[in-house]
């Protein structure tokens, strides 16, 4: 692999993990509360992934860093009550799983207005004497979050761009915690660039997405696109909300790359493809750099509709899409039938602002392009 020729083609510099307590927008954050515990690494030569959590979606992190195996940079959404169960669960994490005390970085925000009770920096981050690592922390439905209590929003794309701001490497994939890649991902991207150098300079920006699937609750998780093909044959997999937004993620030439059998496991671009015409509300997951634009933070989860202004933007800005082959997500084992009747009655509202304010003002801000649209 050319070593040389990729940090020169990628111009970026290496990133220490450095701890930073700051305000932003209307939460404070801990960038780097706890880092990561690997070897130094070249900004050039792996991917982060960034994503966003509460403090009872951690157990996805384990499944997640087996197959990841590269930098993680998480940030937990914890305010008020909900900052020390959160810490106690990151301390348990990193003090009983080692590839998560090798691999990942947590990053800790909540609303100033919600600024929890609590003991120094310092003391949260020093971490207790002793473990128990037999007793699992609780995590999943039948954790109770001060959140849900004081009915706050999940603010998602600050939780995206905290972690994201972070990464020390120059690539980096924005993720869902609930989102498991295909193994070995970040080093078969690098390879990948490694033997298509001029991916590096490219005429117009490029991202890079990727398939993403649901499997069924007694399913395995596919490792490699001939299992996932075995999968989707035999109707153990779908296609990521296939059944409740099946246009957000229809991607161009979707059924070709399904067919589509190589010997070869080398991870590769499939096809390239722009976010206009019948594709315009396609909001894809993608491998892109820490420099390409923020997610929106207007918007939290309650509202859905996270992502489009911000693929509206990179349409807008005229970037490519080079849709990778031999590398995909799969969502946590379940098969998503129907959305939450409230999360709908919120979605429209936020649509409804989108099309009214926010649209406007992206138009503004970037410009419009024939093709993209809201």
């Amino acid at each position: 692999m050319q070593l040389l020729p990729l940090r020169l083609g990628m111009q970026c510099k290496d990133r220490d993990y450095d701890y930073v307590s700051e305000l932003h927008g209307k939460y404070w954050v801990l960038q780097n509360f706890l880092h990561a515990e690997h070897e130094p690494l070249r900004c050039s030569l792996s991917v982060t992934y960034a994503t966003h959590a509460e403090y009872s979606y951690l157990d996805n992190l384990e499944p997640l860093v087996q197959r990841w195996q590269a930098p993680i940079s998480l940030a937990i959404y914890a305010p008020g009550e909900d900052l020390l169960p959160a810490v106690e669960r990151i301390h348990w994490l990193r003090q009983c799983k080692q590839l998560i005390h090798q691999w990942v970085s947590f990053h800790l925000y909540y609303d100033v207005a919600h600024t929890p009770q609590m003991r120094s920096e310092l003391q949260l981050r020093t971490p207790p004497t002793q473990v128990n690592c037999s007793a699992a922390p609780t995590f999943g439905q039948t954790a109770t979050l001060y959140r849900k209590r004081v009915k706050l929003g999940y603010p998602m794309n600050t939780g995206r761009n905290i972690a994201k701001a972070a990464a020390i490497t120059h690539y980096v994939l924005v993720s869902d915690i609930e989102l498991y890649p295909s193994p070995g991902l970040p080093a078969g991207f690098i390879h990948m660039l490694s033997r298509n150098m001029q991916l590096l300079q490219p005429a117009r920006p490029i991202v890079y997405p990727l398939h993403t699937f649901e499997v069924a609750a007694n399913a395995s998780v596919p490792s490699t696109k001939a299992q996932l093909q075995q999968q989707l044959a035999n109707n153990s997999a779908v296609i990521f909300h296939k059944h409740i937004c099946l246009h957000c993620h229809a991607i161009p030439r979707q059924q070709e790359w399904i067919n589509a059998s190589s010997q070869s496991t080398l991870i590769e671009v499939f096809n390239a493809a722009n976010r206009t015409y019948e594709y315009n509300r396609w909001e894809p997951t993608y491998i892109g750099t820490v420099n390409d634009p923020p997610y929106d933070e207007h918007y939290k989860w309650e509202n859905m509709y996270d992502k489009l202004l911000q693929v509206y933007t990179l349409c807008a800005l005229g970037y490519e899409f080079h849709i990778l082959d031999n590398a995909f997500l799969v969502h946590r084992p379940s098969i998503k039938l129907c959305h939450d009747k409230q999360r709908v009655q919120a979605s429209k509202l936020a649509y409804s602002k989108i099309r009214r304010e926010l649209k406007y003002q992206r138009i503004s801000w970037y410009g419009a392009r024939l093709g993209c649209a809201i």
